[in-house]
């Protein structure tokens, strides 16, 4: 992963051993957080914004991904994918403890959290996009996609919290049949 300082032209590579996903920064700018592989394993790693070793964020077992900080800087939300099914997290960055926040048999990824950092935005499924308030109470479904082939990604909130960009796709494939001794489908 590089970071390119665009007022000064400054290229740094942070986390050279890694494969690296989904960066988020900071508020302030000082510091990111992103997904790693390393060693046949995910994990969570923060690092400084102008390089450094890149330290790895506690989470439970399982694979952590996507960040979002809270405005304050104290909180990361992230997914975390455990056995097949994802939930969404909150580590305090200041304890280094984590609390699940979404629970079931659902599949919650993305969590993005508001400019005000009031609420988290979330895919349900890849079909369903919830927001639900952080202070407590019950995710409301903002929009949904119907069919198999359909799917919501990378939803984001406006810069002033009024709105949700996200992208939809249509999956489609063709399914092939490769007969033992056969090179090609």
């Amino acid at each position: 992963m590089r970071i390119l300082n665009l007022e000064s032209s400054q290229l740094v590579t942070v986390a050279l051993e890694l494969g690296t996903n989904y960066p988020a920064f900071s508020p302030d700018g000082m510091s990111v957080c992103f997904q790693g592989w390393n060693r046949g394993q995910y994990h969570l790693y923060r690092a400084h914004a102008t390089g450094g070793e890149p330290a790895v964020l506690p989470t439970p077992e399982g694979e952590p991904g996507n960040p979002s900080w809270t405005p304050d800087g104290k909180t990361v939300y992230y997914q975390l994918d455990q056995f097949g099914r994802r939930n969404i997290w909150a580590l305090n960055l200041e304890t280094g403890q984590s609390q699940q926040i979404t629970r079931g048999d659902a599949d919650d990824a993305h969590p993005e959290v508001s400019p005000d950092g009031r609420s988290i935005l979330f895919l349900r499924n890849h079909s369903e996009l919830y927001v639900l308030p952080l202070a407590g109470g019950h995710p409301k479904l903002v929009r949904a996609v119907k069919g198999y082939h359909r799917l919501i990604e990378f939803p984001a909130w406006t810069p002033q919290g009024r709105g949700i960009v996200f992208s939809p796709a249509e999956k489609d494939g063709d399914v092939f049949v490769l007969r033992a001794g056969e090179k090609q489908p």
